[in-house]
């Protein structure tokens, strides 16, 4: 099964809104796109984040984390 990329990469971008309407005190209820819809309540950051993540390894960006800089 192949996977759908752009799809994939609109779920996500939605997420990032709905995630950003949720800590800017907006209210979203739910969420839905390709078919699938996702139901949050009150400010489930966690679940949001838990997606995009999922959205992540599925496109293969799964594991990349912040570059820590050390000052000597």
């Amino acid at each position: 099964m192949a996977i759908d990329t752009v799809a994939l990469n609109a779920e996500k971008h939605k997420l990032i809104d709905a995630r950003t309407r949720l800590l800017t005190g907006e209210s979203v209820q739910s969420l839905s796109s390709n078919g699938r819809s996702v139901g949050y309540r009150g400010i489930d950051i966690a679940s949001i984040n838990a997606r995009i993540a999922e959205i992540d390894n599925l496109l293969g960006l799964g594991g990349r984390h912040a570059i820590g800089v050390r000052a000597h």
